[in-house]
This record gives structure tokens, sequence and C-alpha cells, in this order.
């Protein structure tokens, strides 16, 4: 096999165990659904717009689960960001430049700290442009 082919491969491999991971791992208000009605990117893929539920997983190294019913998954390593006030809804929140959304934070109902997913190569390609960002709220539903 070739190098690139053991690369894709060790990739798919990857996500399929923090699918399974996301399954056993799942700890209690760490989950949340939300409508969202635009594609949008998390890292370097694109995902159709749905019904989504984002999980986060993992008991020392936590992960971000991103899926929708139709199969569309990808993970994600988020930071940790200290919110000024609680947050009464959970919410995801979005970068949007034109007709091109990113996410960029998850936040849980009644939690101070949020998870904030870093840029990726794209956003700051489009940043670096010097178009302007607007941020988009969709709360959980």
């Amino acid at each position: 096999m070739s190098k690139k082919t053991l690369v894709s491969l060790f990739a798919m491999l990857a996500v399929l165990l923090m699918v399974v991971a996301a399954n056993a791992q799942s700890l209690n208000g760490n989950m949340m659904k939300a409508k969202v009605t635009f594609s949008f990117m998390v890292n370097q893929k694109e995902m159709p717009a749905g019904d989504y539920t984002v999980k986060l997983v993992g008991s020392g190294t936590r992960y971000l689960v991103i899926s929708d019913a139709r199969g569309n998954l990808t993970t994600a390593l988020p930071n940790g960001v200290l919110a000024s006030r609680v947050s009464k809804t959970a919410t995801l929140v979005f970068h949007r430049y034109g007709d091109r959304y990113f996410l960029s934070q998850v936040w849980g109902q009644g939690q101070d700290l949020g998870h904030e997913l870093p840029q990726s190569k794209r956003e700051k390609e489009i940043l670096a442009q010097g178009q302007r960002k607007d941020e988009v709220v969709v709360a959980s539903k």
C-alpha cells in the first residue's frame, strides 16, 4: 500500500474510534441538538444544513463529535473559553463571511466555560483577505 493510502486508512480508523468513544463515553450534560439552516465548515470539512447532535466526549483529552442523522460526521479538538456570564441556553456560534460559515464555539446550557474551535486554514485565508466577519448564534432545540 502507498503511504497516502495508509494515511487515509489511519484517518478513517481514528474517526471510527472517536464515534465508538462518543457512544461509550458521552458524559451527562455534554450533548446538545441544534437545527442549522446553512452549510458550515468544521476544520476542513463542509457539513450540510440539517439537524445536528454535538457531543463532548473523552475523559482526558476531550473532543467534540458533530453529527447529523444522514451520517455526516466530524470531530474537533476545542480549546476552553471562559464567558463573562453563564449561558442560559446551549448554543453554537458561527463566524460568517458572506455566505461561508465556520463553527467557532459550542456553549452548554448553564455553563460559563465553552469550547472554542481553532480557526481552519480556509477561515484564516478569508480573514487575510479582509472580509467582514459576523457572528451567527444557533440555539439548541
